[in-house]
Protein backbone atom coordinates (compact mmCIF):
# COMPACT_ATOMS: atom_id res chain seq x y z
CA UNK A 1 0.00 0.00 0.00
CA UNK A 2 1.19 3.07 -0.93
CA UNK A 3 0.13 6.64 1.43
CA UNK A 4 0.82 10.36 0.92
CA UNK A 5 2.21 11.90 3.99
CA UNK A 6 0.31 14.89 5.51
CA UNK A 7 1.94 17.24 7.62
CA UNK A 8 -1.81 18.46 9.88
CA UNK A 9 -0.03 21.72 11.00
CA UNK A 10 -2.87 22.60 12.90
CA UNK A 11 -3.25 19.00 14.84
CA UNK A 12 0.64 19.04 15.13
CA UNK A 13 0.86 15.45 13.66
CA UNK A 14 1.84 13.42 10.50
CA UNK A 15 -0.92 11.65 9.15
CA UNK A 16 -1.60 8.57 7.17
CA UNK A 17 -5.53 9.00 5.78
CA UNK A 18 -6.63 5.12 4.60
CA UNK A 19 -9.89 5.25 3.98
CA UNK A 20 -12.20 6.86 7.15
CA UNK A 21 -9.44 5.89 9.36
CA UNK A 22 -6.12 8.00 10.13
CA UNK A 23 -2.78 6.88 11.76
CA UNK A 24 -0.95 9.61 12.96
CA UNK A 25 2.26 10.58 14.85
CA UNK A 26 2.10 13.70 17.16
CA UNK A 27 4.89 16.25 17.16
CA UNK A 28 6.31 19.31 19.06
CA UNK A 29 8.48 22.12 17.48
CA UNK A 30 10.81 23.85 19.59
CA UNK A 31 13.52 25.76 17.64
CA UNK A 32 15.40 23.66 14.94
CA UNK A 33 13.99 20.29 16.58
CA UNK A 34 11.05 18.28 15.71
CA UNK A 35 9.81 16.08 18.77
CA UNK A 36 7.65 12.93 18.12
CA UNK A 37 5.55 12.66 21.20
CA UNK A 38 2.65 9.72 20.30
CA UNK A 39 1.94 7.72 17.37
CA UNK A 40 -1.18 5.83 17.27
CA UNK A 41 -2.69 3.26 14.70
CA UNK A 42 -6.52 2.59 14.30
CA UNK A 43 -7.13 -1.27 15.56
CA UNK A 44 -8.44 -2.12 12.00
CA UNK A 45 -5.37 -1.08 10.93
CA UNK A 46 -2.88 -2.99 13.10
CA UNK A 47 -0.91 -5.79 11.70
CA UNK A 48 -0.51 -4.44 8.63
CA UNK A 49 2.85 -2.02 9.04
CA UNK A 50 1.32 0.92 8.53
CA UNK A 51 2.44 2.05 12.13
CA UNK A 52 6.55 1.64 10.56
CA UNK A 53 5.80 3.28 7.06
CA UNK A 54 4.32 6.64 8.76
CA UNK A 55 7.00 7.09 11.06
CA UNK A 56 9.74 5.97 8.27
CA UNK A 57 8.09 8.59 6.03
CA UNK A 58 7.70 11.27 9.01
CA UNK A 59 12.30 10.89 9.47
CA UNK A 60 12.76 10.95 5.88
CA UNK A 61 10.33 14.56 6.17
CA UNK A 62 12.32 15.76 9.02
CA UNK A 63 15.84 14.87 7.18
CA UNK A 64 14.26 17.27 4.24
Amino acid sequence: MEFQLIDNEEKRRYEFRVGDLIAFSEYIRAKDKIYLTHTEVPSELAGKGIGTKLIGAVLEDIKR
